[in-house]
């Protein structure tokens, strides 16, 4: 048997009926109460961290894409447009905190127009202060003797690409 303190009777802790089951139902009630406010933090919580990390770097859509295409998007604001090299820089700002996206066309990138031709992209086609995403594939090249990384553009959302063999390319994820 069981030693208790001296103030201390089991006969304390018997309840009647209808007591027990209003101090059971309090109980559950907080329970209750308690796994709903977790759920909802829990669930507040994700949608924070989710969405702001999603914004900027993506992945694309299933479609058919260039050998050595991994799936990278990147999505911001177009911050400046290289007339010459045609380089690009994409800026997403999220708070105090703004990311930066630099990359360049692909070799011969094609626009179509609406007359049914084509012509090689220009800067007019990016405006500046336009939110666009670009699919790229980011590799090493050897400049002037130095090994940089290189965001190459495979694809301009606004602008889609109509080099030659690229024309079956799924530029809209559609």
């Amino acid at each position: 048997m069981t030693n208790f303190p001296p103030s201390f009777s089991i006969s304390s802790i018997n309840l009647d009926s209808s007591a027990k089951t209003t101090q059971e139902r309090q109980i559950l009630s907080v329970n209750f109460q308690s796994v709903i406010r977790k759920g909802l933090l829990a669930l507040v919580a994700f949608l924070i961290c989710a969405f702001p990390a999603s914004a900027q770097h993506g992945t694309a859509s299933s479609g058919y894409y260039p050998a050595g295409y991994q799936g990278d998007t990147w999505t911001g604001i177009v911050a400046s447009v290289n007339p010459n090299s045609l380089e690009i820089t994409l800026q997403y700002a999220n708070g105090k905190k703004t990311q930066t996206f630099v990359g360049v066309p692909e070799q011969g990138y094609l626009v179509h127009q609406h007359d049914g031709k084509d012509r090689p992209l220009s800067a007019v086609d990016v405006p500046v202060g336009r939110k666009i995403m670009v699919w790229y594939i980011p590799e090493t090249k050897k400049i002037d003797g130095k090994k940089v990384k290189v965001n190459t553009i495979i694809l301009i959302d606004i602008a889609a690409n109509a080099m030659a063999g690229d024309k079956h390319f799924m530029a809209f994820g559609l």
